[in-house]
């Protein structure tokens, strides 16, 4: 028998965020998604929407068995606010917390879509800066990226995924979410690939994905 486990999932790479609850038997089950209200207020916010969102289920911090974290790119106050709040939750329920990037969950939400062989996922950093990352679709690697000015972009002829902050006329627009993330450490998980395993005490915005940090001193 498989047994349930139930997840927290959070992106603060965005100015306003997002929180998501999933239960995990067998296949993968949202319970339940919410933004955080205002922009750039996840200090402030993120705490009693945790609260609400686990009561609204009846469940209690006891009740969740891993937590999935963005890594990066994005917003890096948002990304320390996660970070801060995701080792000291999960080191004191002893659970493990898994990373991904954002831009790796774009991606393979656009291969759950669309077929093809590469895409261009495009990251607002700031007004000014965009990141842009090519994933390649058997491995979902980065296989070319840099930033770049907002008007110096070009669309190439892969396929291109940009976020809600930035527009580009026959785009796929995908904005990351705390949904994207599990959905994507769920097939991480089910297609078995390698991450590094590392422990609690080193999990610290790296602003790099596909790390499974688990309770433990060493």
């Amino acid at each position: 028998m498989v047994s349930a486990e139930n997840w927290l999932s959070l992106d603060l790479s965005t100015p306003r965020g997002s929180l998501a609850l999933h239960r995990k038997e067998g296949a993968l089950r949202q319970l339940a998604s919410v933004d955080l209200e205002g922009p750039h207020r996840q200090s402030e916010l993120l705490l009693p929407a945790i609260d609400q969102l686990l009561r609204s289920h009846a469940m209690s911090t006891a009740s969740i068995q891993r937590v999935v974290l963005c890594s990066g790119p994005g917003s890096f106050t948002g990304l320390r606010i996660g970070f801060a709040f995701a080792k000291g939750f999960a080191g004191a329920l002893a659970i493990p917390v898994e990373t991904i990037r954002g831009s790796e969950a774009r991606a393979r939400a656009y291969f759950r879509q669309q077929p093809g062989e590469t895409v261009t996922v495009v990251t607002t950093l700031t007004p000014r800066s965009l990141l842009w990352e090519r994933f390649q679709a058997d491995s979902l690697t980065v296989v070319d990226g840099g930033t770049f000015l907002p008007d110096s972009f070009h669309l190439s002829a892969d396929a291109v995924v940009t976020d809600a902050r930035f527009h580009i006329d026959r785009a796929y627009e995908i904005q990351c979410s705390a949904t994207l993330l599990a959905e994507g450490v769920f097939e991480r998980d089910t297609l078995q690939e390698s991450q590094t395993k590392e422990t609690l005490i080193k999990l610290t915005p790296t602003y790099t994905g596909g790390e499974r940090f688990e309770p433990g001193n060493g």
